[in-house]
C-alpha cells in the first residue's frame, strides 16, 4: 500500500492513519487555512462523516496529523557533548523533493491560524526548546535556547519555503560555522 493509498477493508486503525496520512499531504500543500476535512475526505475517497467521527474537528485532526509530527528524533536522548552535530543534521538537510509530508513547512503554512498557533507553539516548545534547554548550563539558558533554536529553524526556512539548496560545498562551510556559532551558546557556561 502506497503512502496514502485507501485500506481495502474495513480496519478503523488503518482508516484513521489512511486519513492522518492524506490530511499530512493536504496540511503540507495548503497550510491549516487552506485545507478542507472535504478535501482530506475527497483524497481519502471516504466520506466526510468519518473523519468527524474518528476525529470531531479539523483542529483535533490538524493536532493529531501536524502537530504531534513535530518531533526532533535526533534530540531524543541526545548528551549535551553532541547536540550541535544533531541540530545540524536534524535542520541541515532539506526535505527530498518527492517528501509528502514535512511537519515543519505545514506548520510554517500553518502558524498563523490563531486557533492552530498554541498547539504548534506546544509541540515546538516540548520537542524542540525543551530538549536543548535541558542540555545548557551556566548563564541565560532561556535566551540561548532561543537562539540556537531560531539559527536552526532559520536553516530550515531557508531550505523549506525559500527552496535554497545549500549545495555540498556550502554545506562544509555551512557546518563549520554554524557548528561555531552553536557551540559558542551551547558551551556559554
Amino acid at each position: 500500500m502506497s503512502r496514502s493509498q485507501r485500506p481495502a477493508t474495513r480496519d478503523a486503525q488503518a482508516t484513521a492513519q489512511h486519513i492522518l496520512i492524506v490530511a499530512q499531504e493536504v496540511f503540507h500543500d495548503r497550510g491549516f487555512d487552506g485545507a478542507s476535512t472535504r478535501e482530506i475526505a475527497e483524497r481519502a475517497e471516504l466520506n466526510l462523516a468519518l473523519i468527524n467521527r474518528y476525529f470531531g474537528s479539523k483542529r483535533a485532526l490538524f493536532q493529531d496529523a501536524v502537530a504531534d509530527s513535530l518531533r526532533f528524533e535526533a534530540l531524543d536522548g541526545v548528551q549535551r557533548q553532541d547536540l550541535c552535530a544533531q541540530l545540524i543534521a536534524e535542520f541541515g538537510a532539506a526535505p527530498t523533493t518527492d517528501q509528502l509530508f514535512d511537519p515543519l513547512t505545514a506548520t510554517l503554512k500553518s502558524v498563523a491560524n490563531d486557533d492552530v498557533r498554541p498547539m504548534l507553539i506546544d509541540a515546538l516548545t516540548r520537542h524542540l526548546l525543551g530538549p536543548i534547554s535541558r542540555l545548557l548550563s551556566g548563564p541565560d539558558i532561556e535566551a540561548r535556547t532561543l537562539l540556537i533554536a531560531s539559527q536552526v529553524l532559520g536553516l530550515a526556512l531557508m531550505q523549506r519555503v525559500l527552496g535554497h539548496d545549500l549545495g555540498e560545498a556550502a554545506h562544509v562551510g555551512l557546518d563549520h560555522r554554524l557548528g561555531r556559532a552553536l557551540d559558542r551558546l551551547i558551551d556559554e557556561d
